[in-house]
């Protein structure tokens, strides 16, 4: 296996743990610490990020061979894909505190004592105040409900949100062990929130906002990278043709001076990192602020692929010796 492909496999590996962590939550958002579930999915991203790490410091180099073509590779095609991954990384990472904040372990005691969701009825409005948000609000309720324990129905205090107005006789959602008063009630106008604290899946404005973000960072990656096999056209530098790649082993580095001539007429000349480049005719001229020596001691001798475009006079880039 080449460097390149170790890569992209434990890079695989650590997004299938990423997507199995999203799922997992996205199914049960709501579950007693330690998750397990979670703990293995992270583990598997580890591995699959400290596997590439160690590809690229230490990896396989790649086989000697001729020149060949590419047309998934250009740090411009790069950049939209990791600008899409970093939107897209705010879904696992909200999805965390979203499960840690779901959890309830008084929901928890009482579905380990049998308990369940059922609609009971409002006997008296204690108090109800709204609450206004940019685009929406609900009301904050505090009111006492009738509930039908096993040892006979009682009135519990309980507070919850609720979308519309609550009046005395209205149904209202409460989790409760019938054969558990002890426990107390947890109340809430939506049956989902309820369902979720008791081991349900997220509810559907959640799954709504992770679609939402996971959609707008797809179509960024493919407005601004592309697939590698629609090339053409996406972006500009490639289309005039393909990405060349090649095999290269670095011989030295030093400094030479780089003359330019802007649209004036007008000729600089300033020092430049030189990359030589052995068994193949190619200076790799890089950006001035490089430290040559300290470069010299990081990649003098190693293997590694060189990749450029046909028209790349305007880029810093190989250029003849």
């Amino acid at each position: 296996m080449t460097r390149a492909r170790a890569i992209s496999f434990f890079l695989t590996t650590a997004g299938v743990g990423v997507l199995a962590a999203v799922v997992r939550v996205l199914l049960r958002p709501s579950a007693a610490l330690p998750r397990w579930d979670l703990l293995a999915c992270l583990a598997l991203t580890v591995v699959g990020l400290v596997g590439a790490l160690r590809c690229l410091r230490r990896g396989s180099t790649p086989q000697a061979g001729r020149a060949g073509t590419h047309r998934c590779w250009w740090p411009d095609r790069n950049d939209g894909w990791i600008v899409a991954g970093a939107w897209a990384a705010i879904i696992p990472v909200g999805l965390f505190f979203y499960a840690a904040l779901s959890f309830s372990p008084e929901a928890a005691r009482i579905v380990d004592a049998k308990g369940g969701v059922q609609a009971v009825s409002v006997q008296k409005v204690l108090s109800s105040e709204y609450v206004r948000k940019k685009h929406s609000g609900h009301y904050e309720v505090a009111a006492q409900v009738s509930v039908p324990f096993e040892a006979g129905t009682r009135t519990e205090r309980v507070e919850f949100t609720s979308d519309g107005q609550v009046e005395r006789g209205d149904k209202v959602w409460a989790l409760y062990a019938p054969s558990s008063a002890k426990l107390g009630v947890l109340a809430d106008g939506d049956r989902e929130v309820l369902e979720e604290k008791t081991g349900g899946s997220a509810q559907w404005g959640v799954v709504a906002i992770v679609l939402f973000v996971a959609v707008c960072s797809l179509l960024w990656g493919l407005s601004f990278g592309g697939f590698p096999r629609a090339s053409r056209g996406l972006r500009r530098p490639l289309k005039k043709g393909a990405c060349r790649s090649l095999p290269v082993t670095v011989k030295s580095v030093g400094v030479v001076m780089d003359s330019t001539t802007n649209t004036k007429g007008v000729t600089t000349s300033r020092p430049k990192p030189r990359v030589q480049l052995d068994g193949h005719e190619w200076d790799l001229l890089l950006d001035p602020v490089i430290d040559p020596s300290h470069l010299s001691q990081e990649i003098k001798g190693l293997e590694a692929k060189l990749y450029w475009v046909k028209s790349a006079a305007n880029r810093p880039g190989p250029k003849r010796s």
